[in-house]
């Protein structure tokens, strides 16, 4: 048994960066296209620019912010996900979602969606957004209102923009909300 791995080992041949077997060393390159002998594949180099199929979204490219406001990225969107009553300040220059999740979260607080592309709200436990200041100048904000009994007497700043406004509750939510300049659009056709 002693004699059998040496020599197994003698019949192998190993060849940093070339071919084995009588296979003509190629500096590393593939075998070329077939149907086309002068065509060579070669890996990328390390520090070479992206294809335009692989570039990234400005949320993944600014992943950073977006941790920084408490959020991650999802599908190209911030989405900060709420479990205490906190004010929140969307990222700048990407699609922002602001979920309270948390009972009574986001209620007498401040949401600013001023600075992102796009900003949904989604108000989705008990108490939530109750009382909430909701900024959405220049950018628009889509509030969803999700469960009966919430988001009753917030306040939307909406300068430059337009807010849709979607009570899916069941009748006893959206009740002594205001928007200016521009009252929300309707957007309870939306509803899940």
């Amino acid at each position: 048994m002693r004699l059998l791995v040496p020599a197994l080992l003698a019949a192998c041949s190993f060849q940093h960066g070339g071919a084995s077997n009588g296979a003509a060393a190629d500096g590393g390159r593939d075998a070329p296209v077939q149907g086309d002998a002068s065509t060579t594949m070669r890996d990328a180099p390390p520090d070479a620019p992206p294809d335009a199929a692989t570039t990234t979204d400005a949320c993944v490219a600014n992943l950073g912010d977006c941790l920084t406001a408490g959020g991650g990225c999802v599908d190209g969107t911030c989405v900060i996900t709420l479990f205490a009553n906190l004010d929140v300040t969307c990222p700048a220059n990407m699609p922002c979602e602001v979920v309270c999740a948390g009972e009574g979260t986001c209620s007498g607080h401040r949401i600013a969606c001023a600075m992102a592309t796009s900003c949904t709200i989604d108000c989705a436990a008990a108490n939530t957004c109750n009382g909430s200041q909701f900024d959405c100048d220049h950018v628009g904000c889509t509030i969803n209102c999700l469960v009966d009994g919430i988001c009753d007497g917030f306040q939307v700043t909406d300068n430059g923009s337009a807010c849709t406004l979607a009570c899916c509750g069941g009748g006893n939510e959206c009740n002594g909300d205001a928007a200016t300049p521009n009252v929300c659009a309707d957007g309870n056709s939306t509803c899940p």
